[in-house]
């Protein structure tokens, strides 16, 4: 199961409305990835950044088709992973290269996405993305 921060769904909106930067592939390119995996290979996928009990906090590469870039230059998801449930909670996206890039995100970044996440959760504003085989964004 996805789920996503209203801060992440205005971050890659953003992103997607910068074809010239050649970021409009963005959510194709991570509904594609996702579709991709099977249900072990959540766990498995992107590099942990920090773990807790409850979840663990992921930086997934992903390609970026437009660019015809590969996961090395590609663009970068943070996301925290429910270990409880296996479900997936979208945090932010951001390009490795290109006008809009950066190499990666900071200890204060990353509390803040927490955060945006928290408040979400306790206002009952994360928004369902769907299954696997559904992923909408």
């Amino acid at each position: 199961m996805f789920s996503a921060t209203q801060y992440f769904i205005s971050i890659i909106n953003e992103l997607e409305k910068k074809p010239k930067n050649g970021m409009s592939s963005c959510k194709k390119d991570l509904c594609d990835l996702f579709s991709q995996l099977d249900q072990n290979q959540f766990i498995e996928i992107g590099a942990d950044l920090k773990a807790s009990k409850n979840g663990i906090l992921k930086k997934i590469r992903f390609p970026n088709s437009q660019k015809s870039i590969g996961k090395r230059g590609g663009n970068r998801l943070i996301a925290l992973l429910l270990t409880q449930t296996n479900e997936f909670i979208f945090l932010y996206v951001y390009p490795k290269t290109g006008r809009f890039g950066k190499d990666n995100v900071n200890d204060k970044e990353l509390a803040f996405f927490l955060q945006n996440y928290l408040s979400d959760r306790e206002n009952g504003k994360l928004i369902f993305l769907g299954n696997q085989n559904d992923l909408k964004l």
